[in-house]
């Protein structure tokens, strides 16, 4: 985190990239994606989640990770959650 920045715009970022060719590229953001005023899109979450877990030690086939991501999203009509931490410990819940 930039020490000139206070707790309250923690969320901003800055970054600029200076080339071998001495071009300069720069980017700011005031508010990162997910931010609650840049909020993340559904399709945007869902991907993110599949890449995580694509880098996970243990490999998760798709079926199992479609259905978590499904439940996940719509958390509030699981009635049980034990059911979505079963899909990542192997167990049957499809």
């Amino acid at each position: 985190m930039d020490p000139g920045l206070g707790l309250r715009e923690a969320t901003r970022g800055f970054l600029e990239i200076k080339t071998k060719d001495n071009k300069t590229y720069a980017k700011r953001v005031d508010r990162a994606y997910g931010h609650p005023h840049n909020p993340i899109s559904k399709e945007d979450l869902v991907k993110k989640f599949m890449d995580c877990v694509d880098k996970a030690a243990k490999s998760i086939p798709m079926i199992q990770l479609e259905k978590a991501a499904k439940d996940i999203m719509t958390l509030e009509e699981v009635e049980e959650i034990n059911g979505i931490v079963g899909l990542f410990q192997g167990k049957n819940n499809l």
